[in-house]
Protein backbone atom coordinates (compact mmCIF):
# COMPACT_ATOMS: atom_id res chain seq x y z
CA UNK A 1 0.00 0.00 0.00
CA UNK A 2 1.54 3.29 -0.54
CA UNK A 3 2.22 6.29 2.02
CA UNK A 4 -0.46 8.50 1.28
CA UNK A 5 -2.98 5.90 1.16
CA UNK A 6 -1.25 4.76 4.72
CA UNK A 7 -1.89 7.57 5.63
CA UNK A 8 -5.40 8.20 5.57
CA UNK A 9 -6.04 4.61 7.02
CA UNK A 10 -3.36 6.24 10.11
CA UNK A 11 -6.25 8.74 10.44
CA UNK A 12 -9.11 7.00 10.08
CA UNK A 13 -8.31 4.27 12.66
CA UNK A 14 -7.11 6.90 15.22
CA UNK A 15 -10.20 9.05 14.64
CA UNK A 16 -11.84 5.95 15.84
CA UNK A 17 -11.41 6.03 19.27
CA UNK A 18 -13.21 8.55 20.07
CA UNK A 19 -17.36 8.09 19.52
CA UNK A 20 -18.92 9.93 16.03
CA UNK A 21 -21.17 12.06 18.38
CA UNK A 22 -18.21 12.67 20.91
CA UNK A 23 -15.88 14.45 18.14
CA UNK A 24 -18.82 16.11 16.28
CA UNK A 25 -19.35 17.50 19.79
CA UNK A 26 -15.77 18.35 20.60
CA UNK A 27 -15.63 20.18 17.13
CA UNK A 28 -18.99 22.51 17.83
CA UNK A 29 -17.26 23.49 21.03
CA UNK A 30 -13.80 24.53 19.57
CA UNK A 31 -16.01 26.97 17.11
CA UNK A 32 -16.85 28.52 20.32
CA UNK A 33 -13.39 28.51 21.47
CA UNK A 34 -12.15 29.66 18.55
CA UNK A 35 -14.15 32.15 17.97
CA UNK A 36 -14.16 34.05 21.58
CA UNK A 37 -9.99 33.38 20.95
CA UNK A 38 -10.54 35.76 17.73
CA UNK A 39 -12.69 38.14 19.59
CA UNK A 40 -10.12 39.00 22.41
CA UNK A 41 -7.09 38.38 19.75
CA UNK A 42 -5.49 35.34 21.40
CA UNK A 43 -4.14 32.26 19.33
CA UNK A 44 -6.60 29.36 19.79
CA UNK A 45 -4.20 26.91 18.59
CA UNK A 46 -1.63 26.37 20.03
CA UNK A 47 -3.41 28.06 23.20
CA UNK A 48 -1.91 28.79 26.08
CA UNK A 49 -2.65 27.32 29.53
CA UNK A 50 -3.55 31.05 30.19
CA UNK A 51 -6.23 31.65 27.00
CA UNK A 52 -7.79 28.51 28.36
CA UNK A 53 -7.94 29.25 31.93
CA UNK A 54 -9.68 32.83 30.91
CA UNK A 55 -12.15 30.95 28.97
CA UNK A 56 -13.23 29.17 31.40
CA UNK A 57 -13.42 31.35 33.74
CA UNK A 58 -15.74 33.68 31.04
CA UNK A 59 -18.01 30.48 30.46
CA UNK A 60 -18.44 30.38 34.03
CA UNK A 61 -19.00 34.03 34.95
CA UNK A 62 -21.83 33.42 31.87
CA UNK A 63 -23.90 31.37 33.63
CA UNK A 64 -22.90 28.39 31.92
CA UNK A 65 -22.83 24.99 34.39
CA UNK A 66 -19.71 23.54 35.34
CA UNK A 67 -19.93 20.19 33.15
CA UNK A 68 -20.36 22.12 30.13
CA UNK A 69 -17.13 24.40 30.84
CA UNK A 70 -15.22 20.82 31.52
CA UNK A 71 -16.56 19.40 28.08
CA UNK A 72 -15.09 22.55 26.44
CA UNK A 73 -11.91 22.07 28.12
CA UNK A 74 -11.79 18.36 27.28
CA UNK A 75 -12.47 19.94 23.68
CA UNK A 76 -9.48 22.22 23.33
CA UNK A 77 -7.18 19.47 25.14
CA UNK A 78 -8.56 16.87 22.64
CA UNK A 79 -8.07 19.03 19.46
CA UNK A 80 -4.37 19.88 20.43
CA UNK A 81 -3.18 16.38 21.11
CA UNK A 82 -4.70 15.65 17.58
CA UNK A 83 -2.22 18.20 16.07
CA UNK A 84 0.57 17.06 18.01
CA UNK A 85 0.57 20.01 20.24
CA UNK A 86 0.80 20.12 24.25
CA UNK A 87 -2.87 20.77 25.93
CA UNK A 88 -3.11 23.96 27.68
CA UNK A 89 -5.73 22.39 29.89
CA UNK A 90 -3.29 22.38 32.47
CA UNK A 91 -3.34 22.08 36.52
CA UNK A 92 -4.63 25.82 36.65
CA UNK A 93 -7.97 24.98 34.35
CA UNK A 94 -8.98 22.20 36.87
CA UNK A 95 -8.47 23.83 39.44
CA UNK A 96 -10.84 26.36 38.25
CA UNK A 97 -13.27 23.89 37.87
CA UNK A 98 -13.04 22.00 41.07
CA UNK A 99 -12.97 25.31 43.12
CA UNK A 100 -16.08 26.63 40.71
CA UNK A 101 -18.11 23.35 42.04
CA UNK A 102 -16.95 24.39 45.54
CA UNK A 103 -19.01 27.30 45.38
CA UNK A 104 -21.60 26.75 43.88
CA UNK A 105 -22.10 22.97 44.37
CA UNK A 106 -23.42 22.70 41.09
CA UNK A 107 -25.78 19.39 41.63
CA UNK A 108 -26.38 16.97 38.07
CA UNK A 109 -29.78 17.42 36.45
CA UNK A 110 -31.31 13.85 36.69
CA UNK A 111 -34.55 12.32 35.33
CA UNK A 112 -36.60 10.65 37.65
CA UNK A 113 -36.60 6.82 37.27
CA UNK A 114 -39.90 5.08 36.29
CA UNK A 115 -40.23 2.45 38.65
CA UNK A 116 -42.29 -0.99 38.19
CA UNK A 117 -45.52 0.06 39.58
CA UNK A 118 -45.36 3.18 37.43
CA UNK A 119 -45.08 0.88 34.45
CA UNK A 120 -47.68 -1.34 35.11
CA UNK A 121 -50.13 1.55 35.20
CA UNK A 122 -49.16 2.71 32.12
CA UNK A 123 -49.10 -0.49 30.06
CA UNK A 124 -52.98 -0.83 31.48
CA UNK A 125 -53.81 2.19 29.65
CA UNK A 126 -52.21 1.19 26.48
CA UNK A 127 -54.64 -0.31 23.87
CA UNK A 128 -53.98 -4.37 21.69
CA UNK A 129 -55.64 -2.58 19.02
CA UNK A 130 -54.11 0.37 18.89
CA UNK A 131 -50.69 0.01 16.30
CA UNK A 132 -48.54 2.75 18.64
CA UNK A 133 -49.67 1.62 21.92
CA UNK A 134 -48.45 -1.88 20.83
CA UNK A 135 -45.13 -0.56 19.63
CA UNK A 136 -44.47 2.07 22.70
CA UNK A 137 -45.36 -1.17 25.33
CA UNK A 138 -42.80 -3.00 24.10
CA UNK A 139 -40.44 -0.29 23.90
CA UNK A 140 -41.03 0.20 27.31
CA UNK A 141 -40.71 -3.21 28.88
CA UNK A 142 -38.09 -3.93 26.84
CA UNK A 143 -36.04 -0.55 27.67
CA UNK A 144 -36.64 -1.44 31.22
CA UNK A 145 -35.77 -4.91 30.95
CA UNK A 146 -32.60 -5.00 29.43
CA UNK A 147 -31.58 -1.07 30.77
CA UNK A 148 -30.53 0.04 27.75
CA UNK A 149 -29.58 3.70 26.86
CA UNK A 150 -32.42 5.14 24.46
CA UNK A 151 -29.73 5.24 21.16
CA UNK A 152 -29.00 1.41 21.80
CA UNK A 153 -32.21 0.81 21.79
CA UNK A 154 -33.13 2.70 18.78
CA UNK A 155 -30.44 0.75 17.22
CA UNK A 156 -31.51 -2.25 17.67
CA UNK A 157 -32.33 -4.67 14.63
CA UNK A 158 -34.48 -7.18 14.03
CA UNK A 159 -31.48 -9.61 13.78
CA UNK A 160 -30.30 -8.93 17.31
CA UNK A 161 -33.44 -10.87 18.79
CA UNK A 162 -33.82 -14.04 19.65
CA UNK A 163 -37.05 -15.53 21.54
CA UNK A 164 -37.20 -18.78 22.36
CA UNK A 165 -39.38 -21.30 25.37
CA UNK A 166 -37.15 -18.93 28.18
CA UNK A 167 -37.54 -15.71 27.15
CA UNK A 168 -35.66 -13.15 24.70
CA UNK A 169 -31.86 -12.83 24.04
CA UNK A 170 -30.72 -9.00 22.73
CA UNK A 171 -27.43 -9.04 21.40
CA UNK A 172 -26.00 -5.44 21.91
CA UNK A 173 -23.66 -4.76 18.88
CA UNK A 174 -22.09 -1.26 20.03
CA UNK A 175 -23.40 1.05 23.01
CA UNK A 176 -21.63 3.81 24.82
CA UNK A 177 -19.47 1.58 27.15
CA UNK A 178 -18.61 -0.53 24.28
CA UNK A 179 -16.69 1.52 21.74
CA UNK A 180 -14.25 -1.59 20.26
CA UNK A 181 -18.15 -3.12 19.93
CA UNK A 182 -17.18 -6.26 21.27
CA UNK A 183 -20.91 -6.69 21.89
CA UNK A 184 -22.93 -8.49 24.83
CA UNK A 185 -26.02 -10.58 24.90
CA UNK A 186 -28.62 -9.28 27.71
CA UNK A 187 -31.60 -12.08 28.56
CA UNK A 188 -34.81 -11.44 29.12
CA UNK A 189 -37.17 -13.63 30.68
CA UNK A 190 -40.96 -14.28 30.69
CA UNK A 191 -42.08 -11.44 33.23
CA UNK A 192 -45.27 -11.48 35.56
CA UNK A 193 -48.35 -9.08 36.06
CA UNK A 194 -48.66 -7.22 33.18
CA UNK A 195 -44.48 -6.45 32.93
CA UNK A 196 -43.75 -8.62 30.49
CA UNK A 197 -41.41 -7.63 28.08
CA UNK A 198 -41.40 -10.86 25.72
CA UNK A 199 -44.94 -10.74 25.46
CA UNK A 200 -44.92 -7.29 24.78
CA UNK A 201 -42.68 -7.69 21.98
CA UNK A 202 -43.99 -10.57 20.38
CA UNK A 203 -47.38 -8.62 20.06
CA UNK A 204 -45.03 -6.22 18.51
CA UNK A 205 -43.41 -8.15 16.31
CA UNK A 206 -46.68 -9.41 14.99
CA UNK A 207 -47.80 -6.30 14.02
CA UNK A 208 -44.07 -5.32 12.74
CA UNK A 209 -43.58 -8.68 10.82
CA UNK A 210 -40.57 -10.42 9.93
CA UNK A 211 -38.74 -8.04 7.35
CA UNK A 212 -35.13 -7.93 7.98
CA UNK A 213 -34.48 -3.88 9.73
CA UNK A 214 -34.97 -1.61 12.72
CA UNK A 215 -36.44 -3.53 15.51
CA UNK A 216 -38.42 -0.57 16.61
CA UNK A 217 -39.22 1.84 13.77
CA UNK A 218 -42.41 4.44 12.90
CA UNK A 219 -46.01 3.52 12.76
CA UNK A 220 -47.35 6.37 10.18
CA UNK A 221 -48.00 6.00 6.77
CA UNK A 222 -44.58 5.97 5.10
CA UNK A 223 -42.83 5.56 7.92
CA UNK A 224 -43.26 1.83 8.61
CA UNK A 225 -40.16 1.15 7.79
CA UNK A 226 -38.29 3.81 8.96
CA UNK A 227 -35.64 3.41 12.39
CA UNK A 228 -37.37 5.36 15.23
CA UNK A 229 -34.93 8.50 16.64
CA UNK A 230 -33.21 8.39 20.19
CA UNK A 231 -35.32 11.20 20.68
CA UNK A 232 -38.56 9.43 19.55
CA UNK A 233 -37.76 7.20 22.75
CA UNK A 234 -37.21 9.54 24.69
CA UNK A 235 -41.08 11.42 23.95
CA UNK A 236 -42.48 7.71 23.92
CA UNK A 237 -41.81 7.80 27.94
CA UNK A 238 -42.60 11.48 28.49
CA UNK A 239 -46.36 10.06 26.40
CA UNK A 240 -46.61 7.88 28.64
CA UNK A 241 -45.72 9.44 32.01
CA UNK A 242 -48.61 11.59 31.10
CA UNK A 243 -51.08 8.82 30.92
CA UNK A 244 -50.88 8.64 34.66
CA UNK A 245 -50.36 12.22 35.50
CA UNK A 246 -46.84 12.52 35.94
CA UNK A 247 -45.10 15.81 35.28
CA UNK A 248 -43.70 14.64 31.74
CA UNK A 249 -40.64 17.06 32.30
CA UNK A 250 -39.38 15.34 34.79
CA UNK A 251 -39.11 11.73 32.44
CA UNK A 252 -37.13 10.43 29.38
CA UNK A 253 -35.37 7.78 27.75
CA UNK A 254 -33.05 7.66 30.70
CA UNK A 255 -35.80 7.19 33.10
CA UNK A 256 -35.96 3.57 31.96
CA UNK A 257 -32.70 2.94 32.48
CA UNK A 258 -32.55 4.77 35.84
CA UNK A 259 -36.31 2.81 36.73
CA UNK A 260 -34.25 -0.61 36.48
CA UNK A 261 -30.99 0.31 38.50
CA UNK A 262 -33.20 1.97 41.17
CA UNK A 263 -35.66 -1.43 41.61
CA UNK A 264 -33.03 -3.73 41.05
CA UNK A 265 -30.88 -2.80 43.81
CA UNK A 266 -34.13 -1.61 46.43
CA UNK A 267 -35.11 -4.71 46.32
CA UNK A 268 -31.83 -6.01 47.09
CA UNK A 269 -29.69 -7.41 44.29
CA UNK A 270 -26.39 -7.34 44.30
CA UNK A 271 -24.18 -4.56 42.35
CA UNK A 272 -22.59 -7.10 40.26
CA UNK A 273 -25.42 -8.50 39.25
CA UNK A 274 -27.15 -5.31 37.80
CA UNK A 275 -23.85 -4.36 36.50
CA UNK A 276 -24.16 -7.57 34.35
CA UNK A 277 -27.78 -6.48 33.16
CA UNK A 278 -26.92 -2.98 32.25
CA UNK A 279 -22.99 -3.80 30.98
CA UNK A 280 -21.80 -1.16 33.47
CA UNK A 281 -18.05 -2.16 34.07
CA UNK A 282 -17.39 1.02 37.09
CA UNK A 283 -19.85 0.34 39.74
CA UNK A 284 -19.31 4.02 40.64
CA UNK A 285 -20.94 5.15 37.63
CA UNK A 286 -23.81 2.18 38.19
CA UNK A 287 -24.56 3.55 41.97
CA UNK A 288 -25.50 6.65 39.85
CA UNK A 289 -28.08 5.15 39.02
CA UNK A 290 -29.85 4.32 41.91
CA UNK A 291 -31.92 7.41 42.80
CA UNK A 292 -35.00 6.22 45.28
CA UNK A 293 -37.72 9.06 45.59
CA UNK A 294 -39.02 7.92 48.70
CA UNK A 295 -36.04 7.54 51.44
CA UNK A 296 -37.61 5.31 53.79
CA UNK A 297 -38.00 2.75 51.41
CA UNK A 298 -35.05 0.23 50.91
CA UNK A 299 -33.68 2.42 54.33
CA UNK A 300 -30.30 1.35 56.11
CA UNK A 301 -31.66 1.95 59.49
CA UNK A 302 -35.29 0.09 58.68
CA UNK A 303 -33.35 -3.31 57.72
CA UNK A 304 -31.36 -3.25 60.87
CA UNK A 305 -34.42 -3.05 62.68
CA UNK A 306 -33.37 0.65 64.26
Amino acid sequence: MEQAALTVERLRFASAVRARLTLKGYANDWRFFAAWCAGVQRCALPATGETAALYVTQMLNDGKKITTALRHACAIAYLHRAEGLESPCDGEVWDLLRGAQRIRHERPVQKAPLGMEQLRAICARLSHECLIDVRNRAILLLGFATALRRSTLAKLDLADVSLDNRGVTIFVRYEKQDQAGIGRAIAVPFGHDGLCAVSALREWLERRGTWPGPLFVGTRAGQSRRRLHRYTIAMVVKRCVKLIGLDESRYAGHSLRAGFVTEAIGRGLSDVLVASQTGHRCLATLRRYYRPTDPFQSNACALMGL
